[in-house]
């Protein structure tokens, strides 16, 4: 390489690192991946920094070093309880800052006043001729936790948002001394009830709540109930949503006809019943004030994602970006003559978001009066490209990129998921307006949430379009706000946070989650060192701990090997020695299982461990939920005995993922000897193990 071709790649690594892209990352089994010089160019395209020349590469530099230069203040302020508030300020030279009068306006309308009782200047600069300087200015106000905002007497005189966060997330005061708690998590659309319309819904939710109470369940966990695409039935991943801050109306129970049982779930014959059901449902509705009221609340939002669902109606498609080109912007004067020229059309879609969050609140209030923790919910990590989220959000995400991991021993491919990246800038030069926005919406209904991905607080893999995911690279988030405003709607919310931090998380993120008080995600599978699966007890207290999840074989479909088979079969290994290494290991995980299992006697005698027995799928539950974690979740798939999991990584329509029911109804499987045995065994357990104080680490 030349030296000049060397100085230009060193450029636009400078230019990369500059708009937060890692210069590589550790993969799981310890190899380092350098940033390539075309994966940086299309992740800084997503981000619409130029860096197709030379010289629009200096001019891309020069923007992003003398950015701060150009804003007297930053878009907001993110700080801590008790702790000073530091701010960084940016003035011509010849401003005298020294005792600066400021008023902070609070949350509730109360205005204090002070003054600045001194500036550090840290940075001298020329920007546009002019000499600047580099102020750090220390606040000093007791202020209470919430969303203030900030005055300070300059020109021109923009308020600041201030916002005051706790120390860490919401835990009830018995998580430090109480019983260990346990629940069962079930993804709503799998459930099978008495009645309902080829999927699960709202109704057959408020059962499993009370037949999980009678067990002595803590909690229910969902799948995210995020609103998919009305339209496009195919689209069926809960994980890759239209709009995060609504449902799903395919939940609404609306007396629909009940098809005849299927194993899995179709998707376009239950759209089309239950839709005929809304409109005629709609058609004898006549505005209310409890209609009226949602509507104000939701305001703005919800009369965007009616707008959005609208307009797919009458295109004929969710792909918004096939839509004609006045109607790809949402802020167009196109868009806004249809919403006046199809007022009823949105009324229907906002309808049947006011019935979703009346169905919605009715099981969670059924939740708080039953289980202890209530609901628990999951909230995606991002939104399709195409939904209504997207459409209306266009500045805050980036485009021709998607969301996805590097390999691991599960996805030796590694992984895109379907979803677009939230852009990092976006999300601060808002003042964190549409996360706050997430949080919220997302903690309405619930006492526990799962944050899917939670490293994606600090970074997230970027994979450009077209690329595969090897080609992929980390881009910085600012996880010091986004985890204090993360606290900050829990403690309001009074909803503790579960934080999904599998895979590639770095040792300090995982302390800094655990000084937030957001609980780890510990699956049984992954809990092993040196070829020894880690007893129960040593398992972190701030913790919640299961056999498997969504994304993983199911107990039964581990034992027989069910996700490998269905992965040679798909051709996810990326060559026949993988493929051989993954048999081995998994025959090696069994055994050392079946050790685990014998030396907690938990398992007397020889057991084959090459067979799937109600005794060792018992034994595994009882493993399980001796954890010394705070809370312990059985999945409803294995009481069950479900062999497919829901969802293979790494597939997209290759295989049925996110259709597969449960084999039973939820009164069969209540009234099952086993599941019943299992659950009995499992609140055992949990009582029995002595509460153990939260660590500052997990």
């Amino acid at each position: 390489m030349s030296g000049e071709a060397m100085f230009s790649d060193a450029r636009l690594m400078h230019l990369a690192t500059l708009a937060g892209i890692e210069p590589g990352y550790w993969d799981i089994a310890g190899a380092w991946h350098d940033l390539g010089p075309e994966t940086a160019r299309a992740l800084l395209a997503a981000m619409k920094i130029d860096a197709a020349g030379a010289a629009a590469l200096e001019h891309s530099i020069v923007e992003l070093e003398t950015r701060p230069w150009r804003r007297a203040l930053p878009p907001v302020i993110v700080a801590e309880e008790k702790q000073p508030i530091f701010l960084i300020c940016h003035l011509p030279a010849h401003v005298e800052i020294k005792n600066m009068p400021w008023f902070i306006v609070l949350e509730s309308g109360e205005t204090i006043t002070g003054a600045l009782n001194g500036a550090t200047a840290v940075a001298e600069a020329r920007h546009d001729k002019l000499g600047m300087m580099r102020y750090r200015l220390e606040l000093r106000a007791d202020l209470p936790l919430g969303y203030h905002t900030l005055q300070l007497d300059l020109p021109p005189a923009t308020p600041l948002p201030l916002i005051i966060a706790p120390a860490a997330c919401y835990l009830p005061a018995e998580a430090e001394t109480g019983a260990r708690r346990w629940g069962i998590a079930a993804h709503l659309y799998a459930l099978r009830g008495a009645h309902d319309a080829g999927i699960g819904d709202f109704t057959d939710l408020t059962q499993l709540i009370e037949q999980a109470a009678e067990t002595g369940a803590a909690t229910v966990g969902l799948n995210p109930l995020h609103a998919l695409f009305f339209g496009s039935p195919k689209d069926a991943s809960p994980y890759a949503p239209s709009s995060r801050l609504f449902l799903n109306p395919l939940y609404l129970d609306v007396g629909a006809p009940a098809p005849p049982p299927a194993a899995q779930i179709d998707y376009s014959a239950v759209s089309r019943a239950k839709r005929s059901c809304f409109e005629r449902d709609f058609a004898d509705f006549h505005p209310n004030a409890d209609f009226e009221r949602f509507c104000r609340e939701y305001g703005a939002a919800l009369q965007g994602f009616a707008t959005f669902e609208a307009l797919c109606d009458h295109f004929g498609s969710h792909l918004w970006t096939t839509w004609p080109p006045a109607y790809q912007d949402c802020k167009s004067a196109a868009v806004a003559e249809f919403r006046d020229r199809h007022r009823q059309h949105l009324d229907f879609h906002a309808y049947l978001q006011w019935r979703c969050h009346q169905q919605m609140t009715s099981a969670a209030a059924r939740a708080d009066a039953r289980l202890t923790l209530g609901l628990y919910g999951d909230l995606a990590l991002s939104v399709s490209a195409y939904g209504a989220d997207a459409w209306l959000g266009r500045e805050l995400y980036a485009a021709a990129v998607e969301l996805g991991a590097p390999a691991d021993d599960f996805n030796p491919k590694g992984q895109t998921w379907g979803v677009v990246a939230p852009r990092p800038h976006a999300l601060y030069d808002g003042a964190y307006a549409s996360f706050i926005a997430l949080m919220r919406a997302n903690m309405r209904y619930v006492r526990a949430l799962r944050l899917d991905h939670v490293m994606g607080l600090e970074r997230l893999f970027w994979v450009p379009a077209g690329m595969s995911a090897n080609h992929g690279a980390y881009v910085r988030y600012p996880a010091d706000d986004l985890l204090r405003i993360v606290a900050l709607e829990s403690q309001r919310q009074g909803c503790v946070i579960i934080g999904e931090d599998l895979g590639t998380v770095t040792p300090d993120f995982r302390r800094r989650l655990a000084e937030k008080k957001i609980l780890s995600y510990r699956v049984l599978y992954f809990e092993k060192s040196d070829h020894r699966f880690q007893p129960p007890e040593e398992y972190p207290a701030l913790a919640m701990a299961c056999l498997s999840t969504h994304d993983l074989p199911t107990v039964k479909g581990y034992w027989q090997g069910a996700d490998l088979a269905l992965k040679r079969a798909l051709h996810l290994f990326a060559s026949e020695h993988l493929s051989a290494l993954a048999e081995a290991q998994r025959a090696a995980d069994k055994a050392a299982l079946i050790t685990a299992l014998q030396e907690a006697h938990l398992l007397p005698g020889e057991v084959d461990a090459q067979e799937m027995s109600p005794a060792l799928a018992l034994a595994l539950h009882r493993f399980v939920a001796r954890a010394a974690a705070w809370l312990m979740m059985v999945q409803i798939d294995d009481l069950t005995g479900e062999t497919e999991q829901l969802n293979l990584p790494g597939t997209a329509f290759e295989h049925a993922n996110w259709r597969r029911r449960l084999a039973v109804d939820l009164d069969t499987l209540f009234g099952d000897d086993w599941a019943q045995e299992v659950l009995a065994a499992v609140a055992a357990e949990r009582a029995a193990v002595m509460p153990r104080p939260l660590p500052a680490t997990a």
